[in-house]
Order: structure tokens, then sequence, then C-alpha cells
């Protein structure tokens, strides 16, 4: 299924890599019907550099170096007339999609060939249609926030009301944003009761950061966990083989989003996985943004004082706090 799966989308991004060659050679037949200047220099270029392979095969008779010369003339003197006539290079260039791995999926690293962002988001995106996480993305996000549905009223043991409160955590959560590369940015955990908006700010952070090329994976705490049970203890091909690439994205995605921490049930195994990918993903400077109903000193009781310390060192925490929005909706 999986194959299938990567089939099927490395088909639809030839699709689109065709479409914009296609696109980038109708813009130059347009140019050079314009231009017919463009033409001739082209043509040129083409048969001299024809010649020049040719020379390169069957042996260099002396002319080598005039060739070259008057190849390299003839492309300062097309770069003239383009500025002379102010047609920008990028016109003639195919508009891909993604810029960096230009539509094929795979870019280079360190001498061998890995699946770019863009490809593991879509990789991604195809897993959460199942669970319909996708719908929730486009539907709660930075553009649909609605700060009219927090109270302005100032609750007792706090300073300041939950629309200012709201405010606040919106404008830390897009700073983190903003400065996602930055390996001194803190991670971020909201805590606070349900219906507060935790998760309509973690899916709107996680809308924002795929919208700018960064790999997001995004799991309540319960499949999170059962994720990892199934890569340590399945005993069952299919299933190791489906949770040993989603273990990968746990660890390595540019962001993940732990939803609900708290709902799963808690044991000594989850405490030991919630510790790793603490600090797995913080050697590799791997961003996590935390979402809870639980109050920090209910999350030390729980996880313990290793996880705990771990949390106030990495971790910006923000309470979210106030009357229940869904019921304003």
């Amino acid at each position: 299924m999986k194959e299938e799966i990567l089939s099927k989308i490395l088909s639809q991004y030839k699709v689109k890599r065709d479409f914009a060659q296609k696109e980038a050679e109708e813009r130059l037949r347009d140019l050079r019907k314009t231009y017919p200047k463009l033409l001739e220099l082209d043509d040129k270029i083409y048969y001299l550099n024809l010649k020049i392979s040719k020379l390169a095969i069957v042996g260099d008779d002396g002319s080598l170096d005039a060739l070259k010369a008057e190849l390299e003339s003839l492309k300062k003197e097309k770069e003239r007339f383009l500025a002379d006539e102010n047609i920008s290079r990028d016109i003639l260039k195919p508009r891909y999609s993604c810029s960096l791995c230009e539509d094929t999926g795979y870019v280079e690293r360190e001498n061998r060939w890995v699946k770019c962002n863009c490809l593991i988001n879509r990789l991604i995106e195809e897993t959460y249609k199942k669970s319909n996480i996708m719908d929730q993305i486009e539907r709660d996000n930075f553009s649909n926030f609605n700060l009219s549905l927090f109270d302005s009223d100032i609750l007792e043991g706090h300073d300041i009301s939950s629309k200012e409160n709201i405010q606040f955590i919106l404008k830390r959560t897009t700073e983190f944003i903003d400065s996602f590369k930055d390996k001194d940015v803190k991670n971020l955990l909201f805590y606070g009761n349900p219906g507060l908006g935790k998760t309509y700010m973690c899916t709107s952070a996680a809308k924002a950061l795929m919208d700018k090329g960064h790999t997001v994976l995004y799991h309540s705490s319960s499949e999170l966990f059962q994720v990892l049970s199934d890569y340590t203890f399945s005993r069952d091909e299919r299933t190791k083989s489906s949770s040993k690439e989603i273990y990968g994205l746990i660890m390595g995605a540019d962001l993940l989003i732990i939803d609900d921490l708290g709902s799963e049930l808690t044991n000594s195994f989850v405490i030991n996985q919630l510790f790793n990918i603490i600090n797995i993903r913080s050697m590799g400077n791997k961003k996590l943004i935390i979402s809870t109903n639980l109050s920090p000193s209910e999350i030390k009781e729980t996880y313990g004082d290793r996880i705990f310390s771990r949390l106030v060192m990495l971790f910006d925490f923000f309470e979210f706090y106030g009357s229940d929005i869904r019921w304003k909706l």
C-alpha cells in the first residue's frame, strides 16, 4: 500500500513537472516569435554546443578553444539582448511548484538523493486523509482564527482576560513559526481545560509550517504511542513496516505535534518513549508542540521529574483559560 501511494504521488509530480516545462517551452516560442534575434542566438548557441561535443568525442583539431570562446561570446550577447529588451531570465525557466526538487520529489543531500520536504508532506497528507486531519487543518487555521470567541472579562486568579491571553499566545506561536529554524527557539507546550483552543492553535501552526515547506507530523497522544508500540512489539511484518516509516518521521520530521498528552494509557513504556522523543528530537534540533489538559503539577506527577525537568528546560509553557469556546461555534 505504501509503495502504491508513493507511485501515485510521483505520477502526479510528473504531470506537474511536464506541465511546467511545457508552459516554459510555450513562453519561449512566443518570445522567439516576438524577438527573431533571440531565435537566431539560440540556434547559434545550440549548433556551437553540438560542434564542441563532437570535438570532445572525436578529438580536438585545434579549433576547440576558438569555438568555446565564440560560445561564451554568444552567451554574453544573448544576456545583453535580454537585458536591453527587459526580458527576465526567469520567464524562460519552468515554474515548478517546488523550486527545491523541481517537482521530482527528491533532492541531493550529502551526495545522496533523499525525499524532498514537499514529497514527505504529501505522504503525510495521504496518511492523514484516513483520519480527516487534513480537513481539520484546512478548516482550523490562523486565517479563520476568531478572537470574538474569547471573553474580555478578567477571571479570578488571572491578570488578563482570556482574549488578551489568547492574543499573547497567538503572538508567541507566530514568532515560533517565523523563527522556526533558529536552534535557540524553545518548543511550545499548551495546557488547560478542554475546549479552550489548544488543538486549534496546534492545527494552525501545522498548516502555517507546512505552507512554508516544513515537514509536520501531527498525532494525538494515544495514536502516537500506539505507533511506537507497534514499532517496538508487533510481529506482523506489514504493521512493522508501516510503523517503521512513521517512527522515522516521529524522530525526524521538522515539527512533531503531540495533541492531548495524558489521554493515553500512561505506563513505563509511554514514559520512556516520551523521554526518548524529547531527547532525540532536541539533539537533532527538531521542534515539538505539545497540548495537554494536564496542569504542570499533574504533568510532573504523571510523567515524573526526569521528563518534567526536560520540558521546563526545552519548552515555553502557555496556559489556556476561560469559557469553552466550542459552545460558541
